[in-house]
């Protein structure tokens, strides 16, 4: 179509498009660029192929159409074609570019970068850090002459930082959020630009802008990271995230019940006893577990970490060949059997190597990555996984990859790997629907959107420590709902602790404050109970030596969640006090779901190590024209709603008071009296 100048606004953005150059002249809210072709301060990406570096200028916009939810722009150098689609559903945008091929054989792409730009510089910026049970560590920061700039690390996603970035007008407070969905590395930058115009923020990302090359077949087409962004409000400590949780609730989660399940690896992580293991089977279909899985350590003929690519199971050592016996006596009692795997990952003595080491990337001498970008790898893994979910009645699969590669031969920052990692395992769920899926990479290290979405839902960390948890798991809602983040609970009781006012023994719950058992912390079950109602639940200690007393508090909490758990999965999620890191445990920590079918939800009140025991609730999403049913929710008890004024809740708030001095919580349920 004829190109001319043009401008259109669509649900906020507005779109200001000429023959040379197209942009967003208005970003939700933000002022974006309108300032003419100027290197780095105009168009909506960058590309540098074999012909040139195109920055927004001298590459003609050959193509601009619009309806009432989507805008496609066009843009053409002699050898590429990028075609950029704007769509909008249900409060988010999706970006999906794409490249095509238009030379007469191959063309080699070297640079290219889905671009915004802000008008001004005076902008605050949050990004997110974190490495392996550090997840999801998020601050905000004063933009600078030098930027703000994130990026992770290896071929896993959320490596080192996670790809996402918020950006705000600090006079106003509103801002936009960005939630990159990689396809190998990424980076996320924003530059501060300056010339005779005015100054202006550069926001670019996807895959890196440097050491990056991706060579294209005649005619290819390859899709590049999807980019959601949205608006968010002043005073807002989850960034507008319960938008997103919303369009991923409606459009991208899939549609599996949220389970309670035992996972075997901090029951005695890698000693496997059959005995033993049959004893923790009876006690978790008592406290109500639905998935009873066992972890690492169940295949090879050594320790299991020298055999990681020998996918059968061991005759020597664990069960000793008796794992479908346990998989039938799981079964009956009533639960489903699951199992840990990791293909991505493969170690040079295993019976894979020895097959097919040039499957392998990343050697480092004793294990290397699995190479997923190639199809053979796919058929393999297919027949492996395929076999063992048959031989063994497998309705439960626990994906991990620990892998830090840091090579990829083929340039492409593992764009090629990922894009044969997606594929297989959007076929292998579709081949197995009746599977959970839970995915892990050392805890959370690719837990980006897109890879929580693949799956029915992903391991938050490896550190079990629920304190902790809070931290990570605020961080990881900026990305996903609370329903779509598996959370285990390590418990023990300890009768060897005494009050520390009159002496005498009391039953303390220590959970488990790290990855490993080394240490542990003293936690009330309510505080337990009240993180756990936040997701996928998942048991992972010795249960079978709970009290009687005990036990009987953890079927309450247990049947309480199952109550819950439709509500929690149609959820989104908010932080209702300020963002925190892990090491800050003073004040209270309080998120609340809220159905984004229905005008109902639950808020949970956690108190650290704050002295006082009363903090005021001021929930959001209350209509004041409304009225509301709120009571105090806990396992066991089945408290009496009481009738409020959404007015009432709005100006008085909600009170919450605790008995214990650290390390509580309480929930409460507000629902619409219709």
């Amino acid at each position: 179509m004829e190109v001319g100048p043009q401008n259109h606004t669509l649900h906020g953005l507005s779109f200001a498009v000429r023959k040379e150059h197209a942009m967003i002249s208005n970003l939700l809210g933000l002022l974006g660029g309108e300032m003419g072709p100027v290197r780095g301060m105009a168009g909506l990406f960058k590309l540098q192929d074999e012909t040139g570096f195109y920055d927004g200028q001298d590459i003609p916009v050959t193509w601009f159409s619009i309806d009432e939810s989507s805008v496609k722009i066009s843009a053409q150098s002699p050898d590429t074609e990028i075609t950029m689609l704007f769509t909008y559903k249900d409060g988010v945008w999706s970006r999906r570019d794409s490249l095509r091929n238009l030379k007469k054989g191959k063309s080699k792409i070297t640079c290219v970068r889905q671009k915004f730009l802000l008008r001004g510089y005076d902008y605050e910026v949050f990004t997110q850090e974190g490495g392996w049970i550090t997840e999801n560590q998020g601050s905000w920061k004063k933009m600078l002459p030098g930027g703000a700039h994130t990026h992770n690390i290896g071929s896993r996603t959320c490596d080192g930082a996670q790809p996402f970035m918020a950006i705000k007008n600090p006079l106003q407070g509103n801002g936009v959020a960005f939630d990159l969905l990689p396809c190998g590395k990424w980076s996320i930058d924003a530059d501060s630009v300056f010339n005779s115009y005015c100054p202006a923020v550069s926001i670019s990302m996807g895959m890196p802008e440097t050491d990056f090359e991706l060579v294209l077949e005649e005619n290819e087409t390859v899709d590049l990271p999807e980019i959601l962004f949205w608006s968010f409000e002043s005073g807002d400590n989850s960034m507008g995230s319960h938008k997103l949780h919303e369009f991923l609730i409606k459009n991208r989660m899939t549609n599996k019940e949220l389970p309670v399940y035992w996972n075997s690896w901090f029951f005695d992580f890698d000693r496997l006893d059959y005995d033993k293991f049959i004893k923790e089977a009876d006690a978790a279909a008592e406290l109500g577990c639905e998935y009873y899985v066992v972890d690492a350590g169940w295949f090879g003929d050594e320790r299991w970490e020298t055999c990681v690519g020998t996918w059968k199971e061991t005759e020597t050592s664990a069960f000793r060949g008796k794992m479908k016996d346990l998989a039938d006596y799981v079964r009956s009692l009533g639960m489903k059997f699951g199992l840990w795997i990791e293909p991505e990952r493969v170690v040079n003595t295993s019976e894979l190597y020895k097959e097919h080491s040039d499957w392998v990337i990343n050697n480092n001498g004793f294990s290397g990555q699995t190479n997923f970008a190639l199809p053979k790898v796919h058929e393999y893994f297919d027949d492996i996984i395929s076999g063992l979910i048959e031989k063994y009645g497998i309705e439960f699969i626990k994906f991990d990859m620990n892998v830090e590669g840091d090579r990829d031969e083929t340039g492409s920052c593992f764009f090629r790997y990922y894009q044969g990692y997606y594929r297989f395992y959007e076929a292998f769920r579709k081949k197995h629907p009746n599977v959970y899926f839970e995915f892990c990479s050392s805890g959370g290290l690719r837990s980006d959107t897109k890879n929580i979405c693949m799956a029915d839902s992903h391991f938050l960390s490896d550190t079990i420590n629920p304190v902790d948890s809070l931290s990570i798991l605020q961080g990881a809602c900026m990305r996903a709902p609370s329903s779509m983040i598996s959370k285990w609970h390590g418990v023990v009781e300890s009768d060897s602790l005494r009050n520390p006012i009159y002496g005498e023994k009391q039953k303390k719950i220590v959970a488990c404050a790290d990855a490993t058992w080394e240490s542990g912390i003293e936690v009330c079950h309510h505080f337990m109970e009240a993180f756990m109602m936040l997701g996928p639940w998942g048991f992972t200690s010795k249960i079978s030596d709970y009290s009687d007393e005990y036990r009987n508090m953890l079927k309450n909490s247990v049947e309480l969640f199952k109550k819950y758990r439709g509500f929690i999965k149609n959820s989104s999620f908010r932080t209702l006090t300020p963002i925190k890191n892990m090491y800050d445990r003073k004040g209270p920590v309080i998120f609340q779901l809220s159905d984004v079918y229905e005008d109902r939800h639950i808020i949970t009140v956690f108190k650290l190590e704050e002295f006082y025991s009363a903090f005021l609730v001021q929930p959001k999403g209350i209509d004041p024209n409304k009225k509301y049913a709120f009571r105090y929710i806990r396992g066991g008890q089945d408290a009496t709603p009481s009738v409020i004024s959404g007015k009432e809740i709005l100006e008085g708030g909600i009170p919450a008071v605790f008995e214990a001095y650290k390390y509580s919580a309480l929930m409460i349920e507000i629902a619409e009296v219709k």
